[in-house]
């Protein structure tokens, strides 16, 4: 959020710090080098700026180490958008199917719970 609004001043050794302590934490449950590739080293005359911008790029790349260690699918938004959605189960979207789709769904669940004497009535919206 800081990159975005470009609030920089007084953030940067807080950030390099959290970070630091992020990537060890994660570290000591693998012993996969790469977590040691995206540790960060901050030139000591680094800006706020910089080392921010360090963050968010190191960060990015520690995000992506752990979902895919933990199989997570991720589905942006839109292209250039940050909003992330994780799918960790199935995902069905019912709005783009047909009217007998619906119904004969609808038929197996009533099948399901032993009720098949209710008629499944579908109204347009």
């Amino acid at each position: 959020m800081s990159v975005r609004l470009e609030l920089f001043d007084g953030l940067g050794d807080a950030a390099v710090k959290s970070y630091n302590g992020l990537q060890a934490s994660i570290a000591r449950f693998s012993n996969d080098p790469y977590l040691e590739a995206i540790s960060l080293d901050v030139p000591s005359d680094a800006d706020d700026k910089t080392k921010v911008n360090m963050v968010a790029l190191a960060a990015g790349q520690l995000m992506a180490y752990i979902q895919g260690q933990l199989g997570l699918s991720v589905e942006g938004d839109q292209p250039g958008h940050t909003h992330i959605q994780y799918y960790t189960a199935p995902y069905i979207d019912i709005q783009h199917i047909g009217e007998s789709a619906v119904k004969d769904t609808m038929d197996v669940v009533r099948r399901a719970l032993g009720n098949d004497e209710d008629e499944v009535v579908i109204e347009d919206t």
